[in-house]
């Protein structure tokens, strides 16, 4: 793994087959008169072109903004980036727009802008010219008080009519929250259904829970599935889409025992892939089947020396339609990523501890990761005297990946990754990271990736754990236009 010049880098990436981004129209971008369409008209896709304006959507400050609920004071920092020029190929650098909850707007020149807020609602980065092509964002809190501690980073994103959602648990003083941010312009409602570890949880409350506008909702899980030792969530929408994210806080008796946030893990699958577990101590890793049918799971760990079955096997049956967790116990203490295989689709995540006894501590929840590719990143807001670990799996095959880190400077190295084989790199001094997978992997299989975030070391330390976002750098658009 040796450092390079940045020049070379892909000159693919000028012609990524990507879509997503909100995409403004421009005087490229081919204008349709719906007006004057008629079912004789034929749809066609125009080619590929990069956005002059695109949007992604943090949910904000977690752990406010609830009825009938006090807030807990929080302060969230925010950061968005678009990649470096010598990633994406673009010299314009463009700007970026912030937009936080009480309506103040900031806009940065250039690639990077990062704002922090307190105030419930959601922060939105818009990117603009040069900094429209792969916009991505995350936010980040950071807390050690008497009645909230924990490390929190996660990713922003697009909005989604359907995901899964894993972390939580039955614990005295748990409380989970359930956030959904609806960027569009018009309310939208949302059915939550949580699996649990004896089936469906029966409850109405999750039904219709109406989000305005632009606006923001949070919900107690407790209200959904009260006392739930092993939830998983599903959230999905009617009539529009949402940003959702699953707040998790432990105050065990007047001991603050963690905090995490998460987003959606990948949807459900007969194999998955968490790409990072801290198993310094004890974690569990949690398995649902959405399905009505049993499933039977199979999960091994993948260690930087390869993969190798749980203890006792790693094999188990689990009912359709519930969620269980299985201890990651009883191996060497170390950091690993978690490999499920399963005759059925089913959606997973780790949960990873840092505790001492009855003392202070805190948890990460990593869930599992789409393949993603051919780029993906994270923005990393600073973190002080924390250190941070990027953690790559190659599933299925060998590959070589090129990751580049914005800082004081930019710099790529190629990275060598065996098939079933976590290999770490060092994030220190990085504002940012990017990883090239390139092209031409089977569907099911390939790279898979996460930052692992720690200050402080032994079981006092904070945790978080955030896979890598989806870069998008490309989208297409769509014209009608008379048949002959």
């Amino acid at each position: 793994m040796k450092p390079r010049e940045i020049g070379w880098i892909r000159a693919g990436f000028a012609a990524l087959a990507l879509v997503g981004l909100t995409v403004a129209a421009t005087s490229s971008t081919a204008v349709v008169d719906f007006a004057g369409a008629s079912p004789s008209e034929q749809q066609r896709t125009t080619p590929l072109s990069r956005p002059t304006t695109s949007s992604v959507h943090c949910v904000g400050p977690e752990l406010s903004g609830l009825r009938d609920v006090p807030d807990q004071l929080q302060e969230v920092t925010v950061r968005a980036e678009a990649p470096p020029a010598e990633v994406s190929g673009i010299t314009d650098p463009g700007s970026i727009d912030l937009a936080a909850p009480d309506g103040s707007r900031t806009t940065t020149a250039g690639r990077v802008a990062g704002v922090s807020t307190g105030q419930p609602g959601t922060v939105t980065g818009t990117g603009h010219d040069g900094s429209a092509p792969g916009l991505i964002a995350a936010q980040q809190y950071s807390s050690d008080t008497n009645d909230l501690r924990g490390l929190s980073l996660a990713g922003c994103g697009q909005p989604v009519a359907d995901a899964w959602l894993v972390a939580g648990g039955g614990d005295a003083g748990r409380q989970e929250r359930l956030l959904l941010a609806n960027p569009g312009a018009n309310e939208v409602t949302v059915d939550v259904t949580v699996l649990g570890a004896k089936g469906i949880v029966a409850s109405q409350n999750g039904r219709g829970i109406v989000v305005p506008g632009r606006g923001r909702t949070s919900v107690l899980l407790d209200a959904v599935a009260a006392g739930e030792a092993s939830p998983t969530v599903h959230v999905t929408v009617r009539g529009g889409t949402v940003v959702p994210a699953l707040a998790d806080t432990w105050l065990d008796g007047s001991v603050p025992a963690g905090a995490e946030t998460t987003t959606a893990a990948a949807a459900p699958a007969i194999r998955q892939l968490v790409p990072v577990a801290d198993l310094a101590q004890a974690g569990v890793l949690r398995v649902a089947v959405p399905g009505d049918t049993e499933a039977v799971v199979n999960a091994r760990l993948v260690s930087t020396s390869g993969a190798a079955p749980l203890p006792g096997g790693g094999v188990q049956r689990i009912a359709g339609g519930s969620s269980v967790d299985i201890p990651l116990a009883d191996v060497p203490a170390g950091t690993y990523a978690v490999e499920i295989n399963a005759d059925l689709p089913v959606v997973t995540a780790v949960f990873s501890a840092a505790r001492a006894a009855s003392e202070p501590g805190d948890f990460a929840w990593t869930p599992a990761s789409a393949t993603l590719g051919p780029l993906f990143g994270l923005p990393l807001p600073e973190l002080g005297a924390g250190t941070r670990q990027l953690a790559l799996v190659s599933s299925g095959a060998d590959a070589t990946v090129t990751v580049i880190t914005r800082g004081q400077t930019v710099t790529a190295k190629d990275v060598s990754l065996p098939a079933d084989t976590l290999v770490l790199v060092d994030l220190t001094g990085a504002q940012s990271v990017w990883v090239a997978t390139g092209e031409g992997r089977d569907s099911g299989e390939g790279v898979h990736g996460a930052v692992l975030s720690a200050v402080g070391t032994g079981p006092t330390r904070l945790l978080a754990a955030t896979p890598l976002l989806d870069v998008l750098l490309e989208a297409s658009t769509t014209s009608a236009s008379p048949l002959p």
